[in-house]
């Protein structure tokens, strides 16, 4: 997590990395009693805390007062429901392999959503559909993109699953993203893939 929000960083993009596990102890460095401990999470609060750190970035005096939200896997699916729970104060979204909410709607949302996806990734693909039909529904600004022979994180370069040329074109997309909803320029993106 403080990797990619270097990397946005880099980017010139103002970035922060709330640890999703702070309120059971913090990420213990170990994936697997991570992963346990997002069963231990409170669900309710830990979307108001992230939509309190969206209302932070968006009154910081160096804020052009647009954020944009990004996540992987469980972050993907917080990315959803913070769009599903109506958050406003989003620009822009990019969730990664994030499952959609079951029941999910997004009719108070204003955020331009890419999705980005796992070919492999049957799991998550299975809500594909249903992030689709609720994004076209609130005729949001979105794009969607699979990565066809990548497979469930793909992004993440210290995994066993992690592709180079899918995250080099996935992060590509997402900054070209980021910089037309969010900072106001940047290339055109092309309809969905």
């Amino acid at each position: 997590t403080e990797d990619v929000a270097r990397r946005f960083a880099l980017e010139n993009f103002m970035a922060f990395a709330p640890d999703a596990l702070s309120t059971v102890g913090g990420y213990p460095n170990d994936d697997y009693k991570g992963g346990q401990l997002f069963n231990k999470i409170d669900r309710p609060k830990l979307t108001s805390d992230f939509i309190a750190c969206a209302q932070w970035l968006k009154a910081h005096p160096l804020s052009n007062g647009r954020v944009a939200v990004t996540g992987f896997c469980f972050g993907g699916g917080m990315v959803w429901l913070l769009l599903t729970s109506g958050a406003r104060r989003l620009a822009a979204a990019a969730p990664f392999y994030g499952p959609f909410p079951e029941g999910g709607t997004l009719g108070r949302s204003k955020t331009a959503v890419l999705g980005v996806y796992a070919g492999l990734d049957a799991r998550v693909n299975a809500t594909r559909d249903a992030a689709r039909a609720a994004v076209e529904a609130a005729r949001l600004e979105h794009q969607f993109v699979t990565f066809t022979e990548a497979d469930h994180a793909f992004f993440n370069d210290t995994g066993a699953r992690f592709n180079p040329a899918a995250m080099a074109e996935a992060y590509h997309r997402v900054l070209n993203w980021f910089d037309r909803f969010v900072a106001g320029h940047g290339e055109e993106t092309d309809e969905d893939d």
